[in-house]
């Protein structure tokens, strides 16, 4: 595709600006949102992480599930936004060099270093290194969320990576003029179809980098690539903040609000998103569902509400919505495939009012369920007018079908919550026990004989023979040991 041209509304002050981002890579993360490598309660490095969300799809006329898993060795790690920058500064060489004809980019560690704002020194090495072993480690599934530029459409299902194999050499012996770099990553084939396709977007990497928060980096990707379409951007709240910025996940919105507040706050500091006050940053659908709402700074000021005009100001007629020939002509290739009608003045008058009551993409994803209506009800139908009164029934259909995919989500999103939160106090039962367990069985007699009676005294009913020696009776023996360790007792 062509490269859209940069929205952050800043010069291009160096050739850092003009970057490149792969769309798939601007849409989902592929790394955790920490600059420290997260780790379970038992201090082992996570293997693996889940991102979704929900795209509305034409042919099926409904949003579908999307996700993106990303799976890695405990041993290396989850990549982390530092991994992402490494990959955006191979994407700004690999343009430069041979503008993605080749597979394999070979590059100068010290040039990765300055694009990136990186010190070069040793420690930049090691951690480069660090970087391209998790690279080459990862693989990412996507389901319904990578998007096929040839194919138009979003893969069922792909499992790919994004680094096949690289040699990273630190020599700092100098090279002649117009020598290759030794050091080299390969990208996976289907990463490589995606930018050789031109599945690709302008990225401004000086003001990317000068970004100080992990969050404000992905949210600016983010939208700039929606920017691009539209100068306003609405999405569910949880779907944009842990879906595609990667903020872990919890039941509290004010929780979620209060985490992305920051990366909101410094975009808007650079001049990259208009500030709004909270009330219309945030827009609450219903209990538990929320809307967030984004505008590019410097795009033409939104339409006025209806009744904001003074009084004395008469309004101009509105023009004609449009889309409504589209929707006509829409409804007569689905009712009679292979017959050209042409749309009459009152057929696009009427379609002109459905435009304005649905929209008009949302117009044209109600003609399928429209066809069906009719084919059941009305089969002798002959003009697009007849049509009419089943827009407004395929409407309430459709409207009933989302808010039990919402409520169906919500619960399974709750028990998602509910699972990990029992894991995570199964996972913290262990590490207590892991800890005070063997300090247990180490006192002395007397010692150990003085703790359960403190025990027994405040819990007579586990003197029982059954309950005495059962794991709750042990739970509560150690945690009187871990207060007398602590002096709290």
């Amino acid at each position: 595709m062509t490269p859209p041209p940069d929205r952050s509304g800043a010069a291009a002050a160096s050739p850092y600006a003009d970057g490149r981002d792969e769309m798939n890579l601007a849409d989902f993360p592929i790394s955790v949102l920490r600059r420290q490598q997260p780790v379970d309660v038992q201090g082992r490095k996570l293997d693996q992480v889940v991102y979704e969300s929900t795209t509305y799809d034409p042919v099926a006329r409904r949003r579908v599930p999307q996700r993106v898993t990303l799976t890695t060795s405990s041993r290396y790690g989850l990549p982390t936004p530092a991994d992402e920058n490494v990959v955006l500064a191979l994407l700004f060489t690999a343009r430069r060099a041979g503008d993605f004809t080749e597979p394999r980019v070979h590059f100068s560690p010290h040039r990765l270093f300055q694009v990136m704002r990186w010190s070069a020194n040793s420690r930049s090495y090691d951690r480069l290194g660090e970087v391209l072993l998790r690279l080459k480690s990862l693989t990412i599934l996507y389901e319904n969320a990578w998007w096929d530029a040839s194919g138009r459409r979003y893969e069922e299902e792909l499992a790919t990576g994004i680094v096949a194999e690289y040699r990273l050499v630190k020599s700092k012996v100098r090279r002649k003029d117009g020598e290759v770099p030794p050091s080299y990553v390969h990208w996976t084939p289907h990463f490589y179809k995606s930018l050789a396709g031109g599945n690709l977007k302008k990225l401004n990497l000086d003001r990317l980098f000068s970004l100080t928060l992990p969050t404000s980096q992905r949210m600016y990707r983010f939208l700039d690539k929606r920017f691009y379409l539209t100068p306003a951007v609405e999405l569910d709240l949880r779907e944009f903040a842990c879906g595609h910025l990667g903020v872990m996940a919890t039941p509290n919105v004010a929780e979620l609000k209060r985490r992305i507040a920051p990366a909101i706050a410094e975009l808007e500091s650079i001049g990259f998103i208009e500030p709004a006050p909270p009330d219309g940053r945030f827009v609450k659908v219903r209990t538990g569902i929320w809307r967030v709402r984004f505008r590019r700074a410097g795009a033409a000021p939104a339409p006025e509400p209806k009744g904001a005009l003074p009084p004395a100001v008469v309004p101009t007629p509105a023009p004609a919505a449009a889309g409504d020939r589209e929707l006509v002509e829409a409804f007569y290739r689905a009712w009679s495939p292979g017959v050209r009608a042409e749309p009459t003045a009152a057929e696009r008058a009427r379609a002109r009012e459905l435009v304005e009551t649905h929209g008009a993409e949302g117009a044209l994803a109600l003609v399928g369920p429209v066809v069906q209506l009719m084919r059941s009800k009305f089969p002798d139908a002959k003009r697009f007018g007849a049509a009419l009164p089943y827009f407004a029934e395929a409407a309430r259909a459709a409207e009933g079908r989302r808010a039990r995919a919402e409520v169906d989500e919500e619960g399974a999103r709750r028990r998602r919550s509910e699972r990990a939160e029992a894991a995570r106090r199964r996972a913290d039962d262990e590490a207590f026990f892991e800890t005070w367990l063997p300090r247990w069985n180490a006192l002395g007699d007397a010692e150990r004989t003085e703790v359960v009676a403190d025990v027994l005294r405040e819990h007579p009913y586990l003197a029982r023979p059954l309950l005495r020696d059962s794991r709750v009776a042990t739970r509560l023996y150690l945690e009187a040991l871990a207060r007398r360790a602590d002096g709290s007792e």
